[in-house]
């Protein structure tokens, strides 16, 4: 377990989707003193060049590496420093409104959903266009501090 001052992160594995390798696949938990919200969020796992790629749309972050595992840690690592930045600055929920997010009263949060982010987001286009690729669903916890 990582702690970032109150907050800890959870990696763990998860049933793969069909057709793929169960080290691309984990989940991520954020908590600190108080609740958190769960969400689930699309992934899609490609390779270009060599290079293997775990990419959220509804987050527009992305991690790499030489393998399927180091791109899972690339990743986890960047969704962490992105929880950090976001809550430090407070800027958590501008961001997720931005990304198309939406943020219900009761601590609910609503990712987009997987035809509105290839709509809208050019980078998921060209993969889904482009590129073999696979594509999950991983359930993630955001702090208690996002609510509308």
């Amino acid at each position: 377990m990582i702690r970032l001052k109150n907050i800890s992160y959870l990696c763990k594995n998860i049933k793969p989707i069909k057709g793929m390798d169960e080290n691309i696949n984990y989940n991520a938990a954020f908590t600190n003193q108080h609740a958190v919200i769960t969400t689930d969020l699309s992934l899609v796992s490609f390779v270009e060049d060599n290079v293997f790629f775990v990419y959220c749309p509804a987050l527009d972050l992305t991690g790499y590496g030489h393998n399927e595992d180091e791109a899972q840690k690339s990743f986890s690592q960047t969704l962490k420093m992105y929880f950090e930045d976001t809550t430090d600055k407070n800027t958590l929920v501008q961001d997720l409104e931005r990304h198309g997010w939406e943020i219900k009263k009761q601590n609910k949060l609503k990712s987009p959903d997987f035809d509105f982010l290839f709509k809208n987001n050019r980078q998921l286009k060209s993969i889904v266009n482009n590129r073999d690729f696979t594509k999950y669903n991983k359930q993630i916890q955001f702090p208690e501090c996002v609510h509308a």
